[in-house]
C-alpha cells in the first residue's frame, strides 16, 4: 500500500499516527512532495523543500530477525537499497560512482557529501518504521549536513520523483530479500558486502557518541561490521565496538 501525501510534518511521524490506529500485515508506505518538520539523528528537525524523495515504509520486524540486537542490520538494508539506488542511476547517465559511500550508520554521501538520510524507529502494534529522504532534485537542509549534494546537482538534469520512488521499494525489497538469505544461512557474506562500500574504511576515524550516552570520542582505524551491524574501530587500546555515534575522518 502506497499513501501519498502533498505536504505532512513528516513521513516517519505519520506512518507512526497511522499505525496507532491501523494494523496491516503488509508493508505501508508514505510518501510526501515536501516535509515542514522531517526528523533526523538525535531528534533534530528537518525542513524537506519540494524536489526531494521523502518516504517511510511501516513492516512488521522480519521474522529471520529473531532479536532486537539484529535490527541495526535493517538500517544497513535501507542503506544499501538507497546506495544501489543512486549506483544504478549515476551509472545510467555514466556517472562516476566510486565517490558513493554509506557513512555508517544511516546514511549515503557522494563525494563527501550527503544525498541522503535514513532513520529506523519504533511504532505501535510491534511494527517499525524507517524513514528515507533522497536529496534528487532539492537539497535537504540540516543543522548537521555542512554541504549537501542532489542527483540534479551530479546530473544536471531533474529526475522523476514518482519514478525514483517505486525505484527505492523495489530496491528495498530486493535487499530485505538479500538479508534474509544471508541470516537464515548463518552467514554473514551481507554484512560483508556492505563493509566494502563503507566511507573511510581502512582509514583513521573519529566517532563521537550521542548527546545522550556523554562518552568520550572514540579515535582509530575503521576496520569494518560485526555482524549485528555495529561499528569496529580499532583503538591504541584495543578495538571497539560501536552501536552509535557520528562518524568523521580523522583529519577532519
Amino acid at each position: 500500500m502506497l499513501l501519498s501525501y502533498q505536504s505532512v510534518d513528516s513521513t516517519n511521524l505519520e506512518a507512526l499516527r497511522w499505525s496507532e490506529k491501523n494494523i496491516s500485515t503488509d508493508d505501508v508506505w508514505f510518501t510526501a512532495s515536501e516535509q515542514t518538520g522531517g526528523l533526523g539523528q538525535r531528534n533534530r528537525k528537518w525542513h524537506s523543500p519540494i524536489g526531494g524523495v521523502y518516504t517511510s515504509v511501516l513492516y512488521s520486524p522480519p521474522a529471520f530477525l529473531s532479536n532486537y540486537s539484529l535490527y541495526g542490520l535493517i538500517t544497513l538494508a535501507a542503506g544499501n537499497a538507497v546506495f544501489d539506488l543512486v549506483k544504478e542511476i549515476l551509472q545510467e547517465n555514466s556517472i562516476d560512482v566510486n565517490p558513493l559511500k554509506i557513512h555508517w550508520p544511516n546514511d549515503v554521501y557522494y563525494n563527501n557529501r550527503k544525498i541522503s538520510g535514513i532513520l529506523t524507529q519504533s511504532a505501535f502494534h510491534g511494527k517499525l518504521i524507517t524513514g528515507i529522504g533522497i536529496n534528487v532534485n532539492a537539497a535537504i537542509s540540516g543543522s548537521d549536513v555542512i554541504s549537501p549534494i542532489s542527483l540534479r546537482e551530479i546530473l544536471q538534469k531533474e529526475l522523476n520523483l514518482s519514478i525514483i520512488t517505486e525505484r527505492l521499494r523495489k530496491h528495498w525489497n530486493q535487499q530485505m530479500v538479500q538479508l534474509a538469505q544471508s541470516v537464515q544461512r548463518g552467514q554473514n557474506e551481507y554484512v560483508c558486502q556492505t563493509e566494502r562500500k563503507l566511507a573511510w574504511l581502512g582509514e583513521p576515524v573519529t566517532v563521537s557518541q550521542t548527546d545522550e550516552s556523554r562518552q568520550p570520542t572514540v579515535s582509530g582505524v575503521l576496520t569494518g561490521l560485526t555482524p549485528t551491524g555495529a561499528l569496529r574501530i580499532q583503538t591504541s587500546d584495543g578495538e571497539r565496538v560501536l552501536v552509535s555515534g557520528s562518524v568523521r575522518a580523522a583529519s577532519t
